[in-house]
């Protein structure tokens, strides 16, 4: 879709589960990634967006989270202002013509989580399409 920068979550074990959502250059977005244990809910939601939730059928047990950023050569994703469970993370990503990944460690899924943050996306030239600009957040175990 053209113009409409990706946010995606995933799950390991089903299909991926994807919002596209018109930005402006230079536009930075709070968003919310909350697993629910008493309901099974996965959800990402971010301000002026379409939310995107699931309930996965394998419950892990998983650790890890992930956030993929991917940023084409005129493109920049910025992902910053990270909390988990209210508490300050001091990690942040930004990638210009590349794909980063960071992974955040001893997530507590067995009682459920909120991730927050802020999202920012900037351009030169043509706004960019969903295939080159993007957020994905992934849950996994790393042994």
């Amino acid at each position: 879709m053209e113009g409409s920068p990706a946010s995606t979550c995933s799950n390991p074990s089903q299909t991926t589960q994807t919002a596209y959502q018109d930005w402006s250059n230079g536009e930075t977005r709070p968003f919310t990634f909350r697993y629910i244990r008493s309901s099974n809910q996965a959800q990402f939601v971010n301000q002026n967006g379409n939310a995107v939730s699931y309930s996965p059928s394998n419950r892990g047990p998983y650790n890890d989270l992930f956030i993929r950023i991917r940023g084409a050569s005129n493109e920049t994703m910025t992902i910053s202002n990270l909390t988990l469970n209210g508490t300050a993370l001091s990690e942040s990503l930004s990638i210009s013509n590349g794909i980063r990944v960071l992974r955040i460690t001893n997530v507590p899924f067995a009682s459920g989580f909120v991730l927050q943050g802020s999202a920012r996306m900037t351009w030169t030239g043509i706004k960019p399409s969903s295939n080159n600009q993007y957020v994905e957040l992934r849950v996994g175990q790393v042994t």
